[in-house]
């Protein structure tokens, strides 16, 4: 009965109608179309029964139009009150119904994901000129190699396993905090399992941040800053968990999920605020922790995108990227001192790739050339 009582609750508070009002009575001829159905046994009755298909379609993309999610528990409530079996088949022809319904609907986000460009959710690189010297920004557009999984906070959803979405546009999205974790993670692995020695424990310090310090005066705040990202629509993915040692499917039945599918594109931006000491704001001592700094976050954004993944279910192969970036490119603006010094205030550098690896190697690059302007300088 819960979900009986949530559609009583919500309804009127999202869609502005009465549980017993509009809504009830649409599924109501959608289960009298539903019994039609069922009753349509003879070959005589396969123009009928088609004709009634078409009906119920209607009414099924009617409903989904209103509240899909509201219409689907109603339905799920209808069949649970429901003690006979023979008399369940017409609610599970409606969810069905409704399903097919809501999962046509999942690709018209276009229109939403165009209409969300124009809010600037996605800052531009070149305002790092407003920032501290050797501060830097990246944005990095990826395309996916398998689907995104996550998880929504929402309860009222036509299955169980939202992927979690921008409240206003309704929108799939990563959000900051789960990029921040999730490059976390992989950083962590690659420190303590995989045991590479460019990634430390105290330049993750000062990226990440020390949240679990012992006393408040001993807390640290990461210098990166990550922002969320967008795609354009959503897919239902579909799990059949089998049984370990018969090897055949279990009782509980394939498990609908939704996901951003393979081969759609987002772009992955993130931050750096470069907090030097003050008394020596540029010196060799600063200067060696941004490189330090700048050779971990490469490291880190590759084995996230393309090995350990971001999400849910990785460990499965899901939430990883493609190695070569769509375009346009990704891109680090970073403010230099010694252009500062020869092209005015503000001024930014910026350089450009075109895959993970190549964003690596540039990075090893700029090292360099930093090391050699700090020398020269």
């Amino acid at each position: 009965m819960h979900d009986f009582h949530s559609f009583r609750i919500k309804a009127p508070i999202s869609t502005g109608i009465d549980a017993p009002g509009t809504l009830e009575k649409h599924l109501e001829k959608m289960f009298g179309l539903a019994n039609d159905i069922n009753c349509c046994t003879d070959k005589r009755d396969k123009k009928e029964k088609e004709e009634l298909i078409s009906q119920l379609k209607a009414k099924a993309q009617n409903a989904a139009s209103i509240d899909p999610h509201l219409s689907w528990l109603w339905t799920q409530a209808m069949e649970n009150t429901t003690e006979l079996e023979s008399e369940k088949k017409p609610y599970k022809t409606v969810a069905n119904a409704l399903r097919k319904a809501w999962d046509s609907k999942l690709a018209l986000r276009e229109g939403n994901f165009d209409m969300l460009g124009r809010f600037d959710t996605i800052p531009d690189i070149s305002e790092v000129k407003n920032l501290p010297c050797l501060s830097f920004m990246l944005s990095i557009p990826f395309c996916l190699a398998k689907p995104y999984i996550s998880k929504d906070d929402e309860h009222f959803y036509l299955i169980d396993n939202p992927v979690r979405k921008e409240k206003l546009f309704g929108n799939p999205m990563v959000p900051s905090t789960s990029w921040k974790g999730a490059m976390r993670h992989a950083l962590l692995r690659l420190s303590h399992i995989q045991k590479n020695p460019k990634v430390t424990d105290d330049a993750l310090i000062r990226l990440f941040g020390n949240h679990d310090a012992c006393a408040p005066d001993d807390f640290i705040s990461g210098r990166l800053h990550f922002f969320p990202s967008y795609f354009d629509r959503s897919a239902i993915e579909i799990i059949n968990p089998h049984d370990r040692q018969r090897g055949t499917a279990t009782a509980r039945g394939p498990i609908l999920i939704e996901a951003v599918p393979a081969y759609r594109k987002a772009v992955f931006t993130l931050l750096y605020l470069f907090t030097p000491d003050r008394s020596n704001q540029y010196g060799d001592e600063n200067r060696a922790m941004l490189l330090e700094d700048l050779s971990t976050i490469a490291i880190g954004i590759r084995a996230m995108m393309t090995v350990y993944g971001f999400g849910a279910k990785t460990s499965s192969g899901f939430g990883v990227a493609q190695e070569q970036l769509p375009r346009p490119e990704g891109r680090i603006a970073m403010r230099i001192p010694e252009r500062e010094i020869l092209n005015g205030a503000g001024s930014v550098a910026l350089w450009k790739f075109s895959t993970f690896s190549d964003l690596c190697n540039l990075v090893e690059h700029l090292c360099k050339t930093l090391i050699d302007g700090a020398e020269n300088g």
